[in-house]
């Protein structure tokens, strides 16, 4: 699955066929729930998507087509979303905290929606 993930994102929209445009419906998919348990602040801890984070960044590094301009970007937008989730993981999780941290998650989930985007 995650093999085909890749694959779909390292090729241009317009190149996608019916069954790349189910894949990305699952990218989709894994986006929004991302954004929808980041929506607001819970004293109780608020998850921080680290090592399935890791595992993608890790299948990027390693795709055969990891060296198109379309990997390149998807893994810079996964290094700096890993790298503000560590940092969120790493602090007293404060509402405060949380504040700063949300929106830099928010900007990089748009940043991989628009690499969706037919």
């Amino acid at each position: 699955m995650l093999a085909n993930m890749m694959d779909v994102l390292s090729r241009a929209p317009v190149e996608w066929g019916e069954h790349d445009k189910a894949v990305v419906e699952k990218w989709k998919a894994c986006l929004k729930d991302l954004r929808v348990g980041n929506q607001e602040y819970n004293s109780l801890g608020n998850p921080v998507a680290i090592k399935g984070v890791e595992f993608i960044l890790n299948c990027i590094k390693t795709s055969p087509k990891r060296y198109s301009s379309r990997m390149q970007e998807l893994q810079d937008i996964i290094e700096r979303l890993l790298e503000v989730n560590r940092s969120f993981e790493n602090s007293d999780q404060r509402k405060q905290d949380f504040a700063i941290w949300q929106p830099h998650v928010h900007r990089q989930l748009s940043k991989l929606e628009e690499l969706l985007k037919p």
